[in-house]
Parts: C-alpha cells; structure tokens; sequence
C-alpha cells in the first residue's frame, strides 16, 4: 500500500515565518486555492494511476482539515468520511509558537528561560502510531491507499525516523505539497518527496 503524507495549503504565519504549533491559523486565500488545486490535480492523477478509494485522515486543525475537505470532494468521498485525529496535528511549539524564525533565534542565543517544545522524537512518534492503526483500518476494509494531511513539523519529523529516507532538511516543505511512501511489509520506502499534485499527475499521463 501507499501512504501520501499531504501539507495543509498556505497560512499568513506561513507567509510571516512564523511557527504555528498547534494554534489553529486558518488557511488564507492562496492556501484556499493551493487545497483547491491539490485536489483537482490529485483526483486526476487517481483516476489516471487506476487507484482505489482511500482512507483520508486529518489533523483537527482547520488548515489541514479544509484542505482535506476539497481532497475528500475531489475524490467523491463524504466528508462525513473524512477522520479526524489529533496524532497528525502540528508539532507543538509550546510558547514559540507566533514567534518569527528570527525572534526563536535570538531567544535561544540569548540563553533566556526558553520554552518547552515538543521534540522530534515525540512528534514522530505519534504519528508513526498513527499510521500504524490507519494501515490496520485499510488491510481489514481492503484498501491500499492512505491519505494523511497535516503539517510541515509533523511530515519533517516522521521521514527523519525513517533511515531509507534521504532528503535535503534544508528544503522547506510546499505548501499542499506531497510525498509519498510505500509500505513494504513494515519498512517504508520513500516514492515522491514534496511534489505538487501536479507534478504527480504529469508523472503518470507521461508513462501512459
């Protein structure tokens, strides 16, 4: 089976740099449209790929939940069908949260009483366990496609767990971008990695 790991579309904390964690900033109007276009993009390269119905499942928070929305419509599934799960919520970022990139850096340079945050390890964790329980939820309804749409810190942090993954850390990942994994009896192969939907579907239509 495949597992698409799928970033929430464009935020203005986004745009400002700053973390997020787990406050719930909604998608501005540029996300709007990149969920938009995910979706559209995705359910062409599904109908291409010949794949079945999928297991879509979301952070609560509202930036991943609308972009899952507009997946889960493009691909003919009830949003009523949609999961909801707090493991694929964000990294949390404790007081840092809000804070631009630069204004982390120079609480940290400045040794003051720096927040606590939740470390990549945890992060990764429990969204490992996450996907653990959701591949379960398709083996037993028999499919093989599993969507999960979340956040950047969470994605990051779950493909630093896997050894067979060898990406550029210093590439940020796209806003509604994909990656894809394939699970091979337990060990995951990294397919894609923070491709548009897009690009996926040119992928496909090329090797028709």
């Amino acid at each position: 089976m495949k597992i698409y790991f799928i970033r929430h579309g464009e935020t203005d904390w986004n745009l400002q740099k700053r973390l997020q964690g787990q406050e719930d900033i909604p998608m501005n109007a540029a996300g709007q449209e990149q969920a938009a276009q995910c979706a559209k993009y995705l359910s062409a390269y599904w109908k291409a790929a010949g794949l079945s119905k999928p297991i879509i499942v979301t952070s609560p928070l509202s930036r991943a939940r609308d972009t899952a929305a507009q997946i889960a419509k493009a691909l003919d599934i009830p949003e009523t069908e949609m999961i909801q799960d707090n493991a694929l919520m964000e990294r949390d970022y404790g007081r840092y949260s809000g804070m631009t990139y630069e204004e982390r850096a120079e609480l940290e340079k400045s040794h003051a009483d720096t927040p606590e945050i939740e470390s990549r390890e945890h992060t990764a964790q429990r969204v490992w366990h996450a996907v653990d329980v959701y591949r379960e939820k398709c083996r037993l309804s028999g499919r093989e496609n599993l969507i999960l749409v979340t956040h950047g810190g969470c994605i990051r942090s779950a493909l630093r767990a896997i050894a067979e993954a060898e990406i550029d850390w210093d590439v940020l990942l796209l806003n509604a971008g994909i990656t894809i994994l394939e699970d091979l009896e337990g060990r995951f192969q990294l397919v894609e990695h923070n491709q548009s939907a897009e690009t996926l579907l040119n992928s496909v239509v090329t090797h028709i």
